[in-house]
């Protein structure tokens, strides 16, 4: 929850709808009018999924995202506008949060591979490759995965409908992320399988 408390009052912000909330790097330009949905509270800018695709052209020109939190959103997957525009926005970002993730941790990595943070408290969402296997795994298992390596270094998380404890992932998902992610992948390898017989 510490992840959560520093994007606001975490209570307000667990029961969140479509609220996103963007640690700025440096300050909003001064002059600049803010796109119409955004807001800016202290350091943060503050806005939702319909304005951030909105406001999407305006926001990756004049805002540099050290860190966000998506609370309560719709999937990535929902929307390519909604997904891409949030791509834009942090590009140059280290940390994402997700309350509620109802997004596929792989997924998450691909569409954002310079974040060295991923947490996801609270998360809603089964980690397994199912169907969008064939978007990630190609047959020569030695190929990479994407243009580049994911920066991930730390996946952080719970369900709360578990007591809060970690997050559930098939032994596909985690394989696939032992390869998306190489500099996470020894921490992954000593939580998951270190207790093996």
């Amino acid at each position: 929850m510490d992840r959560v408390a520093q994007f606001g009052e975490t209570w307000k912000l667990l029961l969140a709808e479509d609220r996103i909330v963007a640690k700025l790097a440096e300050p909003w330009p001064p002059g600049v009018s803010l796109p119409e949905g955004c807001k800016l509270e202290n350091d943060s800018l503050i806005t939702n999924q319909r304005s951030l695709v909105a406001a999407s052209s305006v926001l990756c020109r004049k805002a540099k995202v050290s860190r966000a939190l998506f609370a309560g959103c719709e999937s990535f997957e929902s929307s390519e506008q909604f997904r891409t525009a949030a791509a834009r926005l942090l590009r140059g970002a280290e940390e994402l949060c997700i309350v509620h993730n109802k997004n596929q941790a792989h997924a998450l990595v691909r569409a954002f591979p310079n974040i060295r943070v991923l947490a996801l408290p609270h998360d809603l969402c089964r980690h397994e490759l199912g169907i969008h296997r064939h978007e990630l795994v190609t047959a020569d298992h030695s190929s990479p995965l994407m243009a580049q390596p994911s920066q991930l270094t730390h996946l952080l998380g719970n369900v709360e409908s578990l007591g809060g404890v970690g997050l559930i992932f098939s032994k596909e998902a985690v394989a696939e992320l032992l390869r998306m992610c190489p500099q996470v992948s020894n921490a992954i390898r000593r939580s998951v399988f270190s207790k093996a017989p």
